[in-house]
Order: structure tokens, then sequence, then C-alpha cells
């Protein structure tokens, strides 16, 4: 793919700045970097066909009947999930999961959240995880490693600098 980027010993460079002698190494191709964000992103706009975002912010209260009270006396936020997903799919750059709304149901709630993104990532849907972390570079750290690699982004606030931001970047 012209423009696919690559590490090679110890450097980004651009497949075609490569020889032939070099993609005939085994360095090339073990050290094969994945797409970055933006080229998932770039992929899923071409591929839908837009730039539209879906939020997906299941509020308990404003959920459909058959997901206000799953088996278990909690909303039945995974089938929900499902189902827009699978409403969305192929018809949108992306979707951000508000994860407040999973947080608040505890671990019931971490479930359906794990359960929600893993539909996304079978479906081939990009995902934001809409959490607005932020916390000094170690905190920061704990929570970039909750997300990824479950979610292709997270939501961050930059009020802490960048021991704030990089983890999620790195």
């Amino acid at each position: 793919i012209e423009g696919e980027h690559f590490a090679y010993l110890g450097s980004i460079r651009s497949k075609k700045d490569l020889s032939p002698t070099d993609r005939a190494t085994p360095q090339y191709n073990r050290t094969v970097m994945p797409p970055s964000f933006a080229d998932r992103a770039i992929q899923s706009v071409r591929r839908s066909g837009t730039t539209a975002i879906v939020g997906l912010d299941p509020h308990p209260e404003l959920l459909p009947e058959p997901y206000r009270t799953g088996s278990n006396g909690f909303p039945d936020l995974a089938g929900f999930g499902r189902r827009v997903l699978e409403l969305i799919e192929g018809r949108v750059a992306a979707v951000k999961i508000q994860v407040a709304f999973y947080e608040q149901w505890g671990w019931r709630g971490w479930q359906a959240l794990e359960e929600t993104a893993a539909e996304g990532r079978r479906r081939d849907i990009l995902l934001v995880a809409d959490a607005k972390r932020g916390d000094i570079r170690t905190t920061a750290r704990a929570y970039a490693r909750t997300f990824f690699p479950a979610f292709d982004a997270v939501t961050v606030h930059p009020y802490l600098g960048e021991d704030g931001i990089r983890p999620f970047l790195e």
C-alpha cells in the first residue's frame, strides 16, 4: 500500500523509501507497525463514505423498553450496544461510546462496555472511548492500559499537561 509506514532498524520509514533488498530482509517482515489511528480513521471514512460519528450514550431512562431492564435487573447495555452497532455498521466512520453510562453500573457496566467494544471490533467499526481521562503520568498510564487495545482512541483532558496525555500516545 502506497504510503504505508514501517519500523525499520529503529526508525520509521515509508515503504517507498526501502530498496528491494531491504524488503527481503527478515527485519522488514517482522517490524511492520500497526496502522496509526489517523490511518484507521481515514480508512473508516473512505469505507463508510462519511465523516459522521455516532455517540452511544445509553441514558437508562431513555433506553427503549426491551433494554431498560435486563434479566439481572440492570439495563441491558450490551444488548442495546449490539443493536446500535448493527444499525450503524458501514454507515458511519466511528462510534464514540460514553463510558460513564457504563461505569455507573459497576462491574456489570464494565462487562457490558467490554461486550459492546468486542462487538464493534467484530464489525470493524472504529471505536472511541468517551472517558475524558487525565491524571498524573503513572495513573494516566493505567487509564491508557484500561482502554487499549479494546478501543482505537480515548478522550482525555489536557489539564495536567503532557504528563497526563503522553501515556495515551505511547
